[in-house]
């Protein structure tokens, strides 16, 4: 068949932005494979399929491709070079053990999988650091330099329908450094929203029961150790300010530079801009600023999302760039004199 070997966001994609972009946490995290996923099914839930049927899914699976792994949220179509191989099987085995499914059912598993990988191979890792490492080496382009686009436009993806981008498992393996988080900084995080101690309680599993918030050092949603960027500027507030650290998890004496893509009328300025590491699991904290130029961040309408104009709402990104590693981080700048959802 003659299908486009481009990666693209499914029309049917879940995609953002979601209530959490209001406290500052980009959503989805990233994106994964979804679409036309040949997959073996339990005799005993295989779809009934009459004789007319069989053929027509035989040359479906004849010519499908089996897409590369890939991870939750946001679900991609995409195929590889390696066709489907049927031979030997017989049409009555094909119809009864094979389906072709597509949505966040055949997402979710390769990322599940993929964190399965690396836990293995990083016992040390806690989830937070396996959840960055797969989203700061994701992709957003195809190895042909084309970019992700969203399957409804034809125009290059926003972060609000990718997240961080496509996950590529091998990357992850080796993200040279990682935004790590604890038990405790979401706690931070929980009782930083409002929620009164009950509320938090019940959602803090032994044995960090007993929590009260008013002992708690509060943080915002922004500052949130996350391996994304997502703030708000405003008229009123025309500069933000945030706070992350990062964990070096590559070799032991490295240097790391910053490299900033800016959002269209917004200056970002990364302070420091380079971060000298002597130890594995060496940990430096930056800041980076980020502040309107002008008016509203400036919104191009030629080649740019309609809900990214809608909302008035500009991308960029964030390296950190070694002789060995690039660590990226999206960037999604709100225009907050509209609301977001």
């Amino acid at each position: 068949m003659d299908r486009d070997p481009r990666p693209a966001i499914a029309e049917y994609s879940s995609r953002g932005p979601c209530n959490m972009s209001n406290l500052g946490v980009l959503k989805p995290d990233i994106t994964g494979h979804g679409t036309s996923i040949v997959a073996a099914i339990p005799s005993s839930s295989s779809p009934r399929r009459n004789a007319s049927e069989a053929p027509l899914l035989l040359q479906e699976l004849k010519h499908f491709i089996i897409p590369v792994p890939g991870s939750v949220a946001g679900t991609i179509k995409s195929y590889n070079s390696s066709k489907v191989n049927l031979q030997g099987v017989t049409a009555s085995e094909r119809t009864r053990t094979f389906g072709m499914f597509s949505g966040t059912s055949m997402s979710a598993p390769h990322p599940s999988g993929i964190a399965a990988v690396l836990k293995k191979a990083r016992p040390q890792w806690s989830p937070s650091a396996i959840k960055s490492a797969m989203m700061t080496t994701a992709d957003v382009t195809h190895p042909d330099g084309t970019q992700i686009a969203d399957d409804t436009t034809g125009l290059p993806a926003s972060y609000f329908l990718m997240g961080a981008g496509l996950v590529n498992p091998t990357k992850a393996l080796d993200p040279g450094l990682i935004y790590d988080l604890t038990a405790m900084d979401y706690i931070s995080f929980v009782c930083g929203l409002g929620y009164d101690d009950n509320y938090v309680n019940e959602i803090i599993a032994q044995p960090m029961q007993n929590v009260s918030c008013a002992s708690v050092t509060k943080i915002a949603g922004r500052d949130l150790n996350y391996p994304s960027f997502l703030v708000t500027l405003t008229a009123a507030a025309p500069e933000v300010e945030v706070r992350r650290t990062v964990t070096n998890v590559g070799e032991a004496s490295s240097v790391y530079t910053a490299e900033v893509i800016p959002p269209n009328g917004v200056a970002v300025e990364v302070v420091p801009n380079r971060l000298q590491f002597g130890s594995v699991n060496q940990r430096m904290e930056f800041r980076v600023r980020f502040r309107r130029m002008g008016g509203s961040p400036t919104i191009s309408s030629s080649g740019t999302q309609p809900e990214l104009q809608e909302r008035r709402t500009v991308e960029g990104s964030l390296r950190w760039v070694s002789d060995k590693h690039s660590v990226r981080s999206p960037i999604v700048v709100l225009d907050g004199t509209l609301n977001l959802v």
